[in-house]
């Protein structure tokens, strides 16, 4: 699909494929692919998240990642695709999510 990405996730609707992305050093960032127009969009997720990637629905995408401060401890958090967009914690104590549809 593209390099240095791993863990697919198609969207709801069937335009998009999310997946993480190696941005260095295994750190690893978010993009989706359109597969219309083949443009990939990195979304705006500092941290790194080595979690399959989940559709909440087809404008959010779900991940899990660890607590910095409290060892053994993941949330999953949500993040809309709109430019500007911040992660939000979308479910405490929690981690990788799956959507029944």
């Amino acid at each position: 699909m593209r390099e240095n990405s791993e863990c697919p996730s198609i969207s709801p609707d069937g335009t998009r494929v999310a997946y993480k992305k190696d941005r260095g050093g295994q750190d690893w960032g978010i993009a989706v692919l359109d597969l219309a127009t083949g443009v990939e969009h990195e979304l705006a997720e500092a941290r790194s998240v080595d979690d399959q990637l989940e559709w909440l629905d087809d404008d959010t995408v779900l991940y899990g990642l660890p607590r910095r401060d409290e060892a053994g401890v993941t949330d999953v958090w949500a993040l809309d695709l709109a430019s500007g967009s911040t992660p939000t914690l979308f479910i405490p104590q929690a981690w990788s999510p799956s959507v029944l549809r």
